[in-house]
């Protein structure tokens, strides 16, 4: 949901919590407030790996400073088309999605990895520092893709767990 076009589009979901195994079922709303020529409409599931790392830098003068950044990584990502090219206005879009029982033992694990850039050359660099903290957000992502203006969009976050 943006400044300009709030609540264009609703996700709505039976329940916010998961295990490995659910189903989640929902339904993408829109509340469009006149006609719009969309290319595609579709809902995903999605885990984004978040890790807070401690960033050195120095000045040109060579004066040291340090901040801490967020890095994200998409880890997982599923997309279910809900409509192809067509006029979007209020419909609603039930939808399920099945989460793999093996997710969480699949997922990248992993830190994430830069590339360096020598001599038109590509090389994996991993990060120096270890991450100070590493959160996967799950996530339910809506999405209308309208040609030549600014697209629909809508999330929530939900919680899978092991437990």
């Amino acid at each position: 949901m943006g400044i300009f076009r709030k609540d264009q589009m609703t996700l709505q979901l039976e329940k916010y919590d998961f295990k490995p195994g659910d189903v989640i079922k929902g339904y993408l709303k829109l509340n469009l407030r006149k006609p719009l020529q969309g290319r595609k409409l579709l809902v995903a599931f999605r885990g984004t790996r978040v890790d807070t790392v401690m960033v050195r830098t120095t000045s040109s003068k060579g004066v040291p400073s340090s901040h801490m950044e967020k890095i994200k990584t998409v880890i997982y990502n599923f997309e279910l088309p809900l409509d192809e090219e067509a006029t979007y206005y209020t419909e609603m879009y039930p939808f399920e999605i099945k989460i793999p029982s093996d997710l969480l033992a699949t997922i990248d694990q992993k830190p994430p990895v830069h590339n360096l850039e020598i001599l038109g050359h590509t090389l994996p660099l991993q990060m120096v520092n270890a991450p100070l903290s590493t959160v996967i957000v799950w996530s339910i992502n809506g999405h209308l893709d309208v040609p030549l203006k600014i697209d629909v969009r809508a999330e929530q976050e939900i919680v899978v767990s092991s437990a």
